[in-house]
């Protein structure tokens, strides 16, 4: 009997010591949030994990032998009392590190106070006051406490995921806390079936912020998620934000995430009404970046958008910025999301002057993809523009890069935002080296977009080049072909764009196969711009022609254009542009046929420059070599067969499409729209020299409309 009273006592002391432990992590994750940088360009920040108080009733011990019972003070726990006390009221980090080093090897330091010093650890570096009295810390001493508490399977799964999450918190600090991760990374994969809803949000939420760092914290996934199916119902707002960010981190690495998001996305219609401006934030940013991988999610739109047009004027900077973010990725998904960007806008307003910079680049970039859905965008623009030369020696390169793509979208409809670019300029040169190949192949694009208005982004220009020569093996095909044309634009301006040619041509060679249509039209175009200037860009054009006749069923009619723009001047130096371009091949007709047949398809709904551009463009083109295509000429004489649309066409196009009628025309089937063409150009005071000039194609005219 006394052995049996012996063991029961022993459990029990072992369960009280979990206890402590358990509500000691659980306590320092409650008072904790956590904010990282995810994502490019559409970067935006995920919120943290805010585990919840288990309610349960502990006392402190200290370790040791067990206090003899008798009436009165036990000086062991008052010890260990007053040593908890100090830990919590240390007013300085210095001194929190003068009283752990100093208790952490002695005998009443516990597990009580090893989660207070993870809590109060983190506490410091949410402040921001975690120094360099850090180095002094007895960190490992802290650490062989808890891992010999794991190794002798004294904490449940509850506390594992509370230790998992305080090390994702603490990470970067202290990296040494990797060690132990293995051990627990196995211990949870024996205990999972026993977790809650929030113990299973906070793994998954640590896994997504460890897994760069520690990759077997991977290995939790596949019994993580089959737990989330199960406990979905249970979960509350918190629990399902930090899961569906961490789906939205975690699926190129482990696509099984993805399985658990129907589960989730049929709790959160029900909760929004609960959530707060974090919760709908994190959630609607998850979504944008799940969208393709789960189409599911979108089915949470509606009732995340309806709650944040509520609760917008609670929110944080990071959380307007954030929602702008995602409204821009999701526009062409769900129009939902364009019924928020007044009340969003609005507090944008209000919170500018407390934005940092990350938060002035996703919302103007965010404002720049918005500008054609609604002018509340636009209405922030200068709150905006007026932050950023305040901020920009802060910025890092993705934030200049961003900045300078939106400026160039934005000057038309907002000029205001012009005002930022001398500001971001001026940091480009140093940081240039620090960017990536997409942030130097957008800063090149919008300079040569920005350059007539704001001279100063050329002063940048040899710092983004040199870095482009070192990088360009990094360049995707969309990045190469932005940055050949942004050098055939700004050749004139800034004569060391022409040494990038001889690098990206080689790469575009490589990586022909890989390229769009646009890509393809538009490495034409500037390769027809830059011959006399760069002739090595012609050893290009053979390996893009080659491409054409597959992709030319998908081309737009801007594709279209730029491509026969280019390919009738490259005739000349080019012997295997004439094949493609007139002869055509075994199998696919001549690209000028394919061409003028295609325009005839989409003429009647063509508008805007398709229509008043890159129709006389391909007729142009036929004009030049020789094609007669009846339908074509009748298609156009219909389309334009009214003064109004006549008097819409560019100069260049009206000349053009005149010139061109007179060439192909040879049995005057078309002399009466002719003549509607000839008063136009009359009534413009443009001559017969005119349209002579004009057949020798829009870059001879220096086509500036397009």
């Amino acid at each position: 009997m006394a052995a049996a009273s012996s063991a029961h006592r022993k459990r029990h002391r072992v369960a009280r010591g979990a206890q402590v432990v358990l509500w000691l992590l659980t306590l320092a994750a409650a008072h904790l949030a956590t904010c990282e940088d995810v994502g490019y360009v559409q970067g935006a920040s995920w919120g943290g994990s805010k585990a919840t108080r288990i309610p349960m009733q502990v006392r402190e011990r200290s370790s040791g032998k067990r206090p003899s019972l008798k009436r009165g003070r036990v000086p062991g726990k008052d010890a260990a009392r007053k040593l908890t006390a100090s830990l919590k009221d240390a007013e300085s980090f210095e001194e929190f590190v003068t009283i752990l080093n100093a208790a952490v090897d002695g005998p009443i330091f516990n597990y009580f106070h090893a989660s207070c010093a993870y809590h109060r650890l983190a506490t410091w570096k949410r402040s921001g006051k975690l120094v360099k009295a850090a180095d002094n810390l007895k960190l490992a001493k802290l650490n062989a406490r808890v891992q010999e508490m794991i190794g002798e399977g004294r904490l449940n799964e509850q506390a594992l995921a509370n230790v998992l999450w305080s090390f994702a918190y603490l990470l970067h600090e202290f990296p040494n806390m990797l060690n132990m991760l293995p051990m627990v990374v196995e211990q949870i994969k024996l205990q999972a079936k026993g977790l809650n809803a929030q113990g299973l949000s906070n793994i998954l939420w640590a896994t997504a912020n460890l897994k760069d760092n520690a990759s077997e914290v991977l290995l939790l996934v596949q019994v993580i998620v089959p737990r989330i199916l199960v406990k979905a119902k249970d979960m509350k707002p918190q629990e399902l934000s930090n899961i569906f960010l961490a789906f939205a981190k975690l699926k190129d690495d482990t696509p099984d995430v993805v399985d658990a998001v129907p589960a989730i996305v049929a709790q959160i219609p029900y909760k929004t009404k609960d959530m707060i401006g974090q919760h709908l934030s994190n959630i609607l940013w998850a979504t944008a970046n799940l969208k393709d991988s789960a189409p599911d999610v979108l089915g949470v739109v509606p009732a995340i958008v309806e709650q944040i047009s509520v609760k917008a004027k609670d929110m944080k900077p990071q959380e307007l910025s954030n929602i702008l973010w995602a409204a821009a990725k999701l526009k062409d998904d769900t129009i939902h999301v364009l019924d928020m960007l007044p009340a969003i806008a609005a507090q944008i307003l209000v919170q500018a002057k407390d934005m940092i910079p990350q938060h002035l680049s996703n919302i103007l970039w965010a404002s720049a993809n918005l500008k054609d859905q609604g002018s509340d965008v636009l209405d922030v623009v200068r709150a905006i523009v007026a932050r950023i030369p305040v901020k920009a020696q802060d910025m890092k390169p993705q934030h200049l890069s961003n900045i300078l793509w939106a400026t160039a979208k934005l000057k038309d409809d907002a000029p205001d935002v012009l005002d930022a670019v001398t500001a971001i300029v001026a940091q480009v040169p140093d940081k240039a080296k620090d960017m990536i190949p997409q942030e130097l192949s957008n800063v090149l694009w919008a300079s040569a977009k920005l350059k007539d208005d704001a001279l100063d982004v050329l002063v940048s220009i040899p710092a983004i080049v040199a870095q482009i020569q070192v990088k360009a093996e990094g360049l995707n095909p969309q990045e190469l072909s932005n940055i050949l044309c942004a050098s055939a634009k700004m050749k004139d301006d800034v004569s060391e764009v022409l040494d990038l040619v001889p690098v990206i041509v080689a790469q575009i060679s490589v990586k022909a196969e890989g390229l769009k249509p646009q890509e393809l039209s538009s490495i034409l175009w500037a390769a027809a711009n830059l011959k006399d200037d760069a002739p090595d860009v012609l050893d290009v054009v053979p390996a893009i022609v080659e491409q054409i006749p597959d992709n030319a069923k998908d081309m737009s009619p801007q594709n279209l254009a730029n491509s026969l723009v280019a390919l009738v001047p490259l005739q000349e130096s080019v012997p295997r542009v004439r094949s493609i371009l007139v002869d055509g091949t075994a199998s696919n007709h001549a690209f000028v046929e394919v061409a003028a047949s295609r325009i005839v398809k989409l003429l009647p709904k063509l508008s805007g420059l398709d229509l008043l551009l890159d129709v006389p463009t391909v007729v142009w083109a036929c004009a030049k070599v020789g094609l007669h295509n009846d339908g074509l000429l009748s298609a156009v004489a219909n389309r334009f067969e009214n003064r109004k649309t006549i008097s819409s066409l560019k100069d260049w196009g009206l000349c053009a499409l005149y010139g061109s009628y007179q060439l192909l025309d040879s049995t005057n089937r078309f002399t009466h729209f002719a003549e509607m063409l000839k008063k136009e150009l009359g009534r413009r005071g443009l001559s017969e020299s005119d349209v002579g000039w004009s057949l020798e194609g829009p870059l001879d005219w220096a086509w500036t409309d397009k």
